[in-house]
């Protein structure tokens, strides 16, 4: 395990403080030693305590992959639905709690994971940015931009190693494209998210909160994130956005009362290079294609299909010579992608055993954690800002009919 300073030791951090919060005497220990020499203590390979806030859909998700990685000691689970998070501690172990800062306050924890509803966001971050303990938040980060920007500036005051769950950011073949993409500027781009409504009438008791606006920022925000969070790493900074909208029960006049999601959101984006990207979503479509994204560059396309982003690459030389390949989504290495993040090189390496982009994300937190370095982690808080500030920006517009 590795403690960094700016990580886990607010102010001077006394003695008596850290034991009030269950910290042993040898973890103690290990931090006045942090704090004496100003750095990173390593700790061989302690198992790391880790805690969920949030134990829905999601949350056991992450639980299932963590439970895949060595040394690892899931502690606490909290939910206000407490029959949640008794599930998830009957599987692991674990203390219950239905509150975020008792939690953090008695679990000793070296990192927490904030997978909560995007509604629910503000007390748990708090409570962690406050304890000075590393927090995993699952995309997207919130509904309220205000509260997304309080947050930010927390999290940098503090120094907080933060990492948020775009994943897709993880697969190798949204790394293939990105490494040719750094040489080969993109000029435009086009997303699609098409589907029909999101849920099932029986479903509406548990999640009819995923219908309204208000609680997720828009269908725009909770889903085609992804889309706007590959296409900054591949595109660069937005500079302007507009944005067309069919409102709500313009298409899906059978929709529930609890619906007030539009039926259409079309969104343009212009990027400091020039670039132009449009990003289209629908729950109006039943038969919808899914998830789409087409990036062109001036000698290279890559399509991207499905959830999974299957590559299509397509590549012209100097002659005018035309390539094709095809890139599935197999699952990658850790080992590969681990090795790409140190050199930057798209290596054939496949030793270990091969994980989804879900897995290798949690892979990542967990070794920043350890080392105290966010070099691993693609999407920090402050990257995840600058994607909500484009997302909630135009859910916020289109919400209000102002322009942008």
């Amino acid at each position: 395990m590795a403690f960094s300073l700016r990580d886990r030791v607010a102010g001077d951090a006394h003695s008596n403080t850290l034991k009030e919060k269950g910290y042993d005497r040898a973890r103690l220990a290990i931090l006045v030693l942090a704090s004496a020499s100003g750095g990173v203590v390593s700790v061989g390979e302690e198992s790391l305590r880790l805690g969920i806030i949030g134990c829905g859909m999601m949350g056991r998700r992450h639980l299932e992959a963590l439970s895949r990685l060595p040394d690892i000691k899931l502690m606490a689970f909290c939910d206000v639905l407490t029959e949640r998070a008794e599930e998830l501690a009957h599987r692991s172990g674990g203390t219950v709690y239905d509150n975020p800062e008792r939690m953090l306050d008695e679990a000793a924890l070296d990192a927490v994971y904030v997978v909560l509803p995007p509604f629910a966001h503000g007390l748990a971050e708090r409570a962690a940015i406050e304890r000075r303990i590393p927090m995993f938040i699952e995309k997207p980060i919130g509904a309220d931009l205000s509260l997304c920007r309080e947050i930010g500036a927390m999290v940098q005051e503090a120094h907080l190693l933060t990492s948020v769950g775009y994943h897709n950011r993880y697969r190798r073949t949204v790394r293939r494209a990105g490494d040719i993409f750094r040489s080969d500027r993109p000029v435009m781009a086009c997303a699609t998210w098409t589907s029909g409504l999101p849920l099932a009438p029986e479903q509406l008791t548990s999640r009819a909160w995923t219908l309204q606006r208000a609680r997720t920022g828009g269908r725009f925000a909770e889903t085609a994130g992804h889309s706007v969070d590959i296409l900054r790493a591949f595109m660069g900074k937005v500079v302007a956005m507009s944005a067309f909208r069919a409102p709500p029960r313009a298409f899906n006049r059978e929709a529930c009362q609890e619906y007030d999601l539009d039926d259409v959101e079309v969104v343009m984006l212009q990027f400091a290079s020039g670039a132009v990207a449009t990003v289209s979503v629908t729950v109006a479509a039943q038969a919808g294609a899914g998830t789409t994204l087409s990036v062109f560059a001036g000698r290279h396309t890559a399509h991207f299909s499905g959830w999974e982003h299957n590559l299509h690459l397509v590549a012209v030389d100097g002659e005018g010579c035309r390539t094709d390949e095809d890139y599935p989504a197999e699952p990658p290495s850790w080992a590969d992608w681990d090795h790409w993040r140190r050199t930057g090189s798209l290596s054939q390496v496949e030793a270990g055993a091969s994980d989804d982009a879900f897995t290798i994300e949690n892979r990542a937190f967990i070794k920043a954690v350890r080392k105290g370095d966010p070099g691993s982690i693609c999407t920090t808080y402050a990257d995840a800002l600058e994607t909500s500030e484009i997302t909630l920006g135009i859910a916020n517009c289109l919400g209000t009919g102002r322009k942008l």
